[in-house]
């Protein structure tokens, strides 16, 4: 197993770049943005979980949980701190043109 042995298979680090069209004319290349295809890996989910390597806030990639979740934890962050009489700032990223940037 890959996580036993600490090491990460060259070939499951290499992606394939595709465009793929964003918006507006198809005919304009800057309506492009590239998107990664990555190698399939399949996993042991409960090795995972056994080893204690998900992070528990990564909410889309584990059984059980949704965006909801996502958003009730950090609700539940920020009344936390409030309570505690502590700074609150929060960062908003729109990450839908990121790799048009």
């Amino acid at each position: 197993m890959t996580l036993l042995k600490g090491h990460f298979p060259i070939k499951l680090k290499e992606a394939r770049f595709c465009p793929i069209h964003r918006k507006g004319d198809q005919e304009k290349c800057s309506n492009y943005g590239p998107i990664s295809l990555l190698s399939n890996m399949f996993y042991d989910y409960d090795l995972l979980l056994k080893e204690n390597t998900l992070y528990d806030c990564q909410f889309g990639f584990q059984k059980g949980t949704s965006t909801t979740h996502a958003l009730v934890n950090l609700v539940e962050n920020i009344r936390k701190s409030l309570g505690n009489k502590k700074n609150v700032c929060g960062v908003f990223v729109d990450l839908q043109t990121a790799f048009d940037l």
